[in-house]
């Protein structure tokens, strides 16, 4: 039987929290006093001013009166638009017995509303509990409770529901707790169970609540009620009331006074709380040690050994809790090894296995082997599956393992498929999806059949990638095109484990086109693991490149310089001269276009750098005139857009040196003119702030030019600085003169 345990300071924090049972008060006898004291607390409860406080005290004042005028007031305020004073009348509903017919349908709206908000429905979860007379009340609770309503709506109903003495009570939450998925709602309903029968000693041992129902389940309902009230008693309750009350203000002051201490303070703190007499103190003390985790400063010494030496306490509160706070640590994994052998509640357990799940124990592994198919809790056998999953590395680097864990997972398999089992289902798909064993190729196969639910789906096309068998590739491929983003998804992830340029195009296709942001991305990641592949020719390479041509210059870019790269080490073992020069041409060619496509995506130092190597190849093989003017244009462009200016006052001075005496190539020298004086024109016509700093500096650069600038650029270039020297003298605009 549950107890409230009292400290030198304060009182244990709850274990458990749920709807606390009515304070049965007095009806008092309406008279004028109490007339004017309900007419003000009325004003106090519709007055939006008021605080929450204000309110809930009004609403109790005005519920205990239990009068039948006040009734029909306090409805008028449960359906209508003020959420502070709806939740303030639900609050009182539930602390103070009125099992009223006309607050039934309010209370559902505010449980179940399109507007339901957490605390209102936690408070007419409450107020419905007074109804325990009231099967129809129970039966809709039920249907609640079992509902596709989230977390927060079903586990204040679970709670409320063991205020229910009734077998129909019972039998719904033995069948959440035996086949709920959710590890919230399992916890809700073992809470349930206890609070309903004070049986705090089975805990959430599933086994034990099944054998209980069994020896219960035949009895008459009335026999079942009063069984249910011999083994809760009216102290029990009087008990558990006083304790949910307190809890959560205690819970609130320890941490609070935890985070108020100063860091020498904090370690001694903690391990008070790590000692306490109370277990709902010593849970709360491991809370806090797992949350310092991720702080700057870490736990306070010595506070995760202390946690470790929890995992063995007489609470299963406490060690669930310091099984959370030790997830992921590599050191405390013998200890939570050797509990997870003998460990016997359902919620430690669950915890044990999720927080030895990412480190891959060998010990840990084996034992999930068992539980994933043999424990009767839904919430363990998926927190194995889930570690089984993420151990996969390990059993597939040993067959017998291996093996091992493909028949536990198969045979948690065939004890799935029944309702409430879905996400089970799901966790061992995934669980073999990640074991590279070939043998369940048809197992996958037949997983993919339409009916399954849609993460066995996805499972099952991830299993069939992680195979990287070519020969399922054109079925993966196939679901490229389903109706489902998800599914969408899983196929192009699991298409990419094998590189196969056959589907280059598909993959495109769905980067490009797909509704879909997620299976978008997924397509251009495959393609971006695909391109360094030897698989990929350098065929496939260009294909994709031209592709990808006019949609995304970033992408276009990453293709090119894995081609280009390709071209280097073919130029490098060129089995001869022949084929040397041709593997030379094209690398000349793609670092021209990628030059270009750098200058796009404003990566100016490195688009000059393949300019000059494409100008190095031409200029070495007799490159036509138009293709060096191109080029050595776009030297010049490219290091005056990366503000390179005295390099690019020395590489134009080589060129106009160079090419001074040859009347073909006459033009080349008017090109890079042209450059310095349109990017002077264009830093003149510039909002940039610095604009002038950068202009003064190009042309300085252009004064040290040996030769200079030929033609008319270099008296264009002193007429821009004129002007700009005067704009910047009066902060006027201007356009460079052309």
């Amino acid at each position: 039987m549950a107890r409230v345990c009292l400290l030198a300071v304060t009182v244990a924090l709850p274990a458990r929290a749920a709807a606390p049972p009515a304070t049965t008060l007095p009806a008092s006898s309406p008279g004028a006093g109490q007339a004017a004291l309900g007419q003000a607390e009325v004003e106090l409860l519709r007055n939006s001013r008021a605080t929450q406080d204000q309110r809930d005290d009004a609403a109790l004042k005005l519920v205990a009166t239990r009068d039948e005028a006040v009734r029909g007031v306090l409805v008028e305020i449960l359906t209508g638009t003020d959420t502070s004073a709806q939740l303030a009348v639900a609050r009182a509903l539930g602390q103070i017995a009125w099992p009223d017919p006309q607050f039934i349908e309010p209370l559902f709206q505010l449980l179940v509303g399109r507007e339901a908000q957490q605390e209102r429905v936690t408070a007419a979860a409450a107020a419905l509990a007074q109804y325990r007379s009231d099967p129809d009340v129970l039966k809709r609770l039920t249907v609640v409770a079992n509902s596709n309503q989230s977390d927060n709506v079903r586990v204040p109903v679970i709670l409320a529901i063991a205020a229910f003495n009734q077998k129909l009570a019972a039998q719904t939450l033995i069948d959440l707790q035996q086949r709920q998925e959710s590890a919230a709602v399992e916890r809700a309903a073992g809470d349930a169970l206890m609070d309903m029968t004070g049986m705090d000693e089975l805990g959430h041992n599933a086994q034990a609540w099944k054998q209980w129902w069994s020896e219960n389940a035949g009895r008459s309902e009335a026999d079942f009620a009063a069984e249910i009230r011999r083994s809760r008693a009216d102290a029990f309750e009087r008990e558990v009331s006083k304790r949910r009350q307190l809890g959560a203000a205690v819970n609130k002051l320890l941490t609070d006074l935890y985070g108020q201490a100063a860091g020498e303070e904090r370690g001694a703190m903690v391990s008070r709380y790590l000692h306490s007499s109370a277990p709902e103190v010593r849970a709360l003390g491991a809370n806090i040690v797992y949350q310092s985790r991720d702080t700057r400063e870490g736990p306070p010494p010595g506070t995760m050994k202390l946690v470790r030496g929890m995992l063995d306490d007489a609470s299963a509160q406490v060690r669930a809790a310091a099984a959370e706070a030790l997830f992921g640590d590599a050191e405390s994994a013998p200890a939570m090894v050797q509990r997870l052998g003998r460990e016997q509640d359902d919620m430690v357990l669950a915890a044990l296995i999720h927080s030895l799940a990412p480190l891959h124990d060998p010990a840990a592994v084996a034992q999930m082997l068992q539980w994933v198919q043999a424990n009767p809790s839904l919430r363990v056998r998926l927190e194995a599956a889930e570690g089984i999953r993420q151990g996969a590395d390990l059993l597939n680097r040993d067959r017998t393992l291996q093996r091992q864990a493909v028949q536990a997972l198969l045979a948690a398999l065939r004890g799935t498929g029944q309702p409430g089992t879905q996400a089970l289902r799901t966790a061992v798909v995934g669980a073999l999806a990640a074991l590279d064993d070939p043998r369940l190729r048809a197992t996958f196969q037949e997983l993919l059949d339409p009916h399954e639910p849609q993460g066995v789906r996805q499972n099952a096309l991830r299993g069939l990638g992680n195979l990287q068998d070519p020969e399922v590739s054109d079925l993966i491929a196939s679901y490229m095109d389903d109706s489902s983003p998800e599914i969408r998804l899983a196929a192009v992830q699991a298409l990419g484990t094998v590189v196969q340029p056959i589907f280059v195009t598909k993959l495109l296709s769905k980067m490009n086109d797909d509704p879909d942001d997620s299976v978008r991305s997924a397509a251009w990641q495959v393609l971006l693991g695909w391109i360094p592949s030897p698989s990929m020719g350098e065929h496939d390479l260009a294909a994709m490149a031209d592709a990808l041509k006019t949609r995304d210059p970033a992408k276009r870019l990453a293709v090119l310089l894995t081609l280009r790269d390709r071209l280097v080490k073919d130029v490098q073992g060129a089995a001869d001269e022949a084929q040397r020069r041709r593997s030379s041409q094209d690398l000349a060619t793609e670092q021209q276009n990628i030059a270009d496509l750098m200058m796009d995506l404003s990566q100016y130092s490195s688009a000059a750098e393949q300019y000059q190597a494409a100008l190095g190849y031409w200029k070495a093989n007799n490159g036509q005139p138009y293709v060096i003017d191109t080029l050595c244009g776009g030297v010049v462009r490219a290091l005056l857009k990366a503000q390179k200016w005295n390099d690019a006052a020395s590489f134009a001075s080589a060129v106009i040196q160079e090419y001074d005496n040859n009347p073909q190539m006459k033009q080349t020298q008017e090109t890079v003119g042209r450059e310095f004086t349109l990017e002077a024109g264009n830093l003149y016509n510039s909002d940039d702030p610095s604009a002038y700093d950068k202009a003064m500096a190009l042309l300085a650069a252009t004064r040290t030019m040996n030769p200079p600038l030929k033609g008319s650029y270099p008296a264009q270039l002193e007429k821009i600085e004129r002007q700009f020297q005067q704009k910047h003298a009066s902060g006027r605009s201007g356009t460079a003169p052309s």
